[in-house]
């Protein structure tokens, strides 16, 4: 890019000599100049090496121009999926703690049946035991009676 600029720069230096080099007979009368044949085909040759970079530097701008539209175009891409994925996060972040809220809730339910069972056992455990004391009870009831 530095090149680039330093090639318009000498090229409009130059230009500029070429521009003022026809006003010094105007301002100055008294003096006239001749140019030999081989300056002036140098100053062609000069000229049309600058009029060459200047179109090269016309394509390299054009060309800048439209990789800055296609690059522009991408990142506005980029930012749309961004966006989208923004909005995706936030879903997912929102359904991960009605996941996490569901979560504590059957945790609460399973702690709840988890005791639930342990007191359904333990009675369980006492109606066994009455039941084997009221079988005992009618086994000594019961011997007593047979004979």
């Amino acid at each position: 890019m530095w090149r680039l600029k330093s090639k318009l720069i000498i090229s409009s230096i130059v230009l500029c000599l070429f521009l003022l080099a026809p006003l010094q007979p105007v301002l100055y009368a008294e003096q006239s100049y001749t140019i030999k044949e081989s300056e002036l085909t140098r100053l062609e040759q000069i000229f049309n090496e600058l009029l060459t970079m200047n179109q090269q530097l016309s394509i390299d701008l054009n060309q800048s121009k439209i990789d800055l539209e296609q690059l522009q175009i991408k990142l506005n891409q980029y930012q749309m999926d961004l966006e989208k994925l923004t909005k995706e996060l936030e879903s997912l972040q929102i359904e991960s703690a009605q996941a996490k809220e569901l979560l504590i809730q059957n945790q609460d339910l399973l702690k709840k049946a988890k005791e639930s069972l342990k007191q359904l056992e333990r009675e369980v455990r006492t109606l066994k035991n009455k039941l084997w004391f009221y079988r005992i009870v009618a086994i000594i009831l019961l011997a007593d009676k047979v004979p």
